[in-house]
């Protein structure tokens, strides 16, 4: 594992500022960290939102690297640094340059409950998946035919419900029971 386990789960997003001032509508953002492999997905909004991005994370204290080794909306090398701050289960990220913005930022991020339990990797040609107790996220950037997607999903009462959509929903493979089995062409990692 790359990263410490401190920051292996499950989270989102539930604030952010630039320059000091909290930002309005910033739409849904889960970021599942499964130990060095992260997806982190961001439903429609004002700043930093409506996109999918995921790949390798590293941690080297206090700076938390996530390269974007696939992304919605690909720019090569593209890679996020920010000085992470663990609170309980809280993390405060601090950084500059969010949505190509030169500014200061704050993301502020909880953990979702259910999610020290299993994590879980899966790979796709195009494709990256990632499983962190009850909560999962998928991206799929390759130019098919309908386009690239984003997915991610809560596991609750048996079955896996959709909490963000991007791009077109018959497009993504949909897990399978508590296991999180995706369906074919993937790989467990």
């Amino acid at each position: 594992m790359t990263v410490p386990r401190r920051f292996v789960g499950a989270w989102e997003r539930d604030e952010l500022r630039i320059a000091g001032r909290a930002v309005p509508g910033i739409g849904r953002a889960v970021w599942i960290e499964a130990g060095g492999t992260y997806v982190d997905v961001r439903a429609p909004g004002t700043v930093a939102s409506g996109t999918s991005f995921g790949g390798r994370s590293t941690w080297r204290a206090p700076i938390f690297t996530w390269h974007h080794d696939l992304d919605l909306h690909p720019r090569p090398g593209r890679v996020d640094r920010g000085e992470l701050t663990c609170l309980e289960n809280r993390i405060v990220e601090r950084g500059t340059g969010i949505d190509d913005n030169d500014a200061p930022y704050e993301e502020h991020w909880r953990r979702l409950p259910t999610t020290d339990a299993v994590t879980a990797i899966a790979a796709h040609e195009n494709g990256l998946a990632a499983r962190a107790g009850d909560h999962a996220a998928l991206l799929l950037a390759a130019r098919r035919a309908r386009g690239p997607c984003a997915r991610a999903w809560h596991y609750a009462s048996g079955r896996w419900i959709e909490v963000i959509t991007l791009g077109s929903p018959g497009n993504t493979p949909v897990p399978h029971g508590p296991g999180w089995r995706l369906t074919q062409g993937w790989t467990a990692r």
